[in-house]
């Protein structure tokens, strides 16, 4: 595989674009050169398998996929290749098995565009974290959507019916469906069958496991409807696509100059701090982000949200969507490659300290190292500052937190690198997430603990009553609303609202380590919004009344987040931008209650000012606001058999059963200190019970 630092032509036969007269979009900001390869009988283009006009139907056709964005296409060169060339290429069923033969063509800094009759297929294209900007489309199909398809795999878009069969709808479309599927949630699941669908109008009643049935959008360009129809992809599908071209396909528009990687000496310098990157690929993207190096080695990190891999590598992100790691089992990597991400240029020039922190998760039998480096002359040279060797971690949910002072290099601006080396082997997928540089010395807290005890929560609203609104200056509640105001009525009557979440089972003294909300959008809202989230300080939150007052009247929590909250653009988008900040120390206070139990509701109180319409539970309970807790229990918990985080019945009769059975009961069940477990101990539990009549 060639390394990715040079930028050569190999092309036999070029022709530039402008001889073509090509016509381009003009409204892009950013061009891409496009490099046809395509297969003929000979290298002048005779019985070339496309002729001009196909080609110029498929550049058309990339122009018109990717306009909403501001990427434009052109046409920079064309190469014609033989089966002597590469072998099989013109024989009329190319297996794209084979596509490695056609690398010795493809121009590094172009989209590589291989037209030829392939085996069994439409396209085909190269992943992301490949580092190998080609695609493969037959010829008939150029003037298709399958080449704007193929090169939204290259930019890192599955399928829309990928992992179909993981979860049923209601989570694959919910406020996690980032951990399943195609990781988006704005593309509905697809059951996966072309034949369900007539000029891309779906046709059939599927049904996932639950019975519910399919609505999935045909028009989708990664879905399944056929590629003479498809015209359309989703936001976040949109989003993501811009993420990948501004960390691994910089070179491709030239972002930092020809041939160039990000430095001091070629991009805007970050001067405010804390600046991070939780590396989410599903976030609006940010003006100074950690990127790829694209001319120093030969692959790429890859976003995901897991691994997809066995016994190594990450199970999921520390927070947020997404995480990156090194795909060691990929064909493209051989032993001691390096893969490397760089920062953006970083001035400490007016402060006296600075620091760095990450996540790191090394779990796999063939892991080999990451390093942690710094520049100060533009990538000439690197110093090591920090590093790890072989296998650090014994699960997929082990992060471990990294702190590095940065102190002695703040007289000039510098850069930093995090480099993974990898060994032979497929279990050495090293996991990277969250990066923070700042003024200040990190917490050397972990983002939750070291074991596999991590729980995730989803919590939904059940009763109307359980989301309301209370006129700030009347302080009359209404509980049956359509819609969520945050927090003005109609723009000009300020209210509090009320979120209630019944029997969170989430047991006393819980470690929280994420805590958000999830609001779906009722309407279109722009204007300027600053709101504050309590909680109700009690174990007893009972649901909202239309009593004067029942809101505002609450005792509320210490904690409190503040959340400015951007534009909602389109009714029924619930993606980041309804997302709240992180409401952990709100919950974290609410658990830590001595009357805490698992039958606890949580109850946030919202007060603000500006507007944002929210759907309600009256507007439909699945569009209605969702909780997503993370959590770890704080301590074992004695007498807790079934290690849910508190003793009750189920524990005492796991305990009766397992004495009459005679099994071997750990010394722990020992509850009064006799020196044996016995009949005396089931019944010592019923005082440990922390339920009501020790119920269940």
């Amino acid at each position: 595989m060639p390394n990715k630092k040079k930028k050569l032509s190999f092309a036999i036969t070029s022709v530039a674009a402008s001889a073509l007269c090509f016509s381009a979009f003009s409204f892009a900001d950013i061009t891409i050169p496009i490099h046809y390869i395509v297969a003929a009988s000979d290298n002048d283009g005779t019985e070339a398998q496309a002729s001009l006009s196909d080609l110029q139907d498929g550049l058309n056709q990339l122009n018109t996929g990717y306009a909403p964005i501001d990427v434009n296409f052109v046409i920079e060169n064309i190469t014609y290749v033989t089966s002597e060339d590469v072998p099989g290429i013109n024989d009329g069923d190319w297996n794209t098995d084979d596509e490695e033969d056609a690398r010795p063509f493809f121009i590094y800094g172009n989209l590589n565009i291989i037209v030829a009759d392939l085996d069994g297929s439409n396209g085909h294209a190269y992943r992301h974290e490949e580092a190998t900007d080609t695609i493969e489309v037959e010829p008939e199909n150029l003037a298709t959507t399958t080449i704007i398809h193929e090169f939204g795999h290259n930019v890192s878009l599955r399928h829309t019916f990928s992992g179909v069969d993981d979860a049923p709808i209601r989570e694959q479309e919910g406020v996690l469906g980032w951990r399943y599927g195609d990781g988006l949630i704005d593309t509905p699941v697809d059951p996966g069958s072309r034949s369900n669908y007539s000029e891309c109008i779906y046709q059939a009643d599927d049904t996932d496991s639950e019975g519910t049935a399919f609505n999935p959008d045909g028009f989708n360009y990664m879905g399944r409807g056929q590629n003479v129809c498809r015209s359309r992809y989703s936001p976040q599908q949109f989003r993501r696509i811009a993420k990948i071209l501004a960390t691994d396909k910089f070179h491709l528009h030239d972002k930092y100059g020809e041939g160039n990687n990000p430095t001091c000496a070629n991009s805007s310098l970050v001067t405010q701090f804390p600046h991070r990157d939780g590396l989410n690929y599903n976030d609006e993207l940010a003006p100074n982000i950690w990127t790829q190096d694209a001319f120093n080695d030969n692959f790429n990190w890859a976003f995901d949200f897991d691994t997809d891999s066995s016994s190594t590598g990450a199970n999921g992100p520390v927070e947020g969507h997404s995480f990156i790691h090194i795909d060691s089992g990929n064909s493209l990597l051989l032993p001691n490659d390096k893969v490397n991400l760089l920062s953006p240029c970083y001035d400490f020039t007016s402060q006296p300290t600075a620091y760095a922190e990450f996540f790191y998760l090394m779990y796999g039998d063939d892991i080999g190292s990451l390093a942690f480096e710094i520049t100060t002359d533009n990538g000439e040279s690197w110093q090591q500052l920090w590093l790890r060797e072989g296998e650090q971690h014994t699960s997929g949910v082990s992060w471990s937190k990294a702190v590095v002072d940065l102190s002695d290099f703040v007289l000039t601006p510098f850069q930093l690198r995090l480099s993974g080396e990898v060994n032979d082997g497929s279990r050495g997928d090293v996991s990277i997430d969250t990066i923070t540089v700042s003024v200040d010395a990190p917490s050397p807290e972990q983002p939750f603990g070291t074991d596999e005890d991590l729980i995730i929560r989803e919590l939904r609203i059940a009763t109307g009553s359980d989301d309301a609104e209370e006129e700030a200056e009347t302080n009359e509640v209404n509980i049956d609303s359509s819609d969520l105001e945050l927090v003005d009525e109609g723009g000009t009557d300020e209210q509090i609202v009320g979120i209630r979440y019944a029997q969170a089972n989430i047991p006393q003294g819980a470690l929280i380590s994420d805590a958000r909300i999830q609001f779906m959008a009722d309407d279109d809202n722009s204007g300027q919004t600053d709101i504050t989230v309590r909680g109700h300080l009690s174990a007893n939150s009972e649901t909202f009344t239309e009593s004067d007052g029942d809101i505002s009247q609450r005792i509320t929590t210490r904690s409190s987040t503040d959340w400015s909250i951007q534009p909602w653009i389109d009714s029924g988008d619930a993606g980041p931008e309804q997302l709240t900040p992180s409401l952990t120390s709100i919950v974290q206070e609410l658990v830590n209650q001595d009357s805490w139990t698992t039958d606890s509701a949580i109850t946030f109180i919202i007060t603000g000012n500006g507007e944002r319409e929210a759907e309600s539970f009256e507007g439909g309970s699945t569009r209605a606001a969702r909780l997503i807790i993370r959590y770890t229990q704080a301590t074992n918990v004695l007498g807790d058999w079934d290690g849910d985080g508190d003793v009750d019945i189920n524990d005492i009769r796991a305990l009766n059963l397992a004495l009459s059975r005679r099994e071997d009961i750990d010394a722990s069940f020992d509850i009064n200190g006799d020196g044996s477990v016995n009949r005396l101990d089931a019944r010592a539990l019923f005082r440990l019970c922390t339920r009501e009549n020790c119920a269940a």
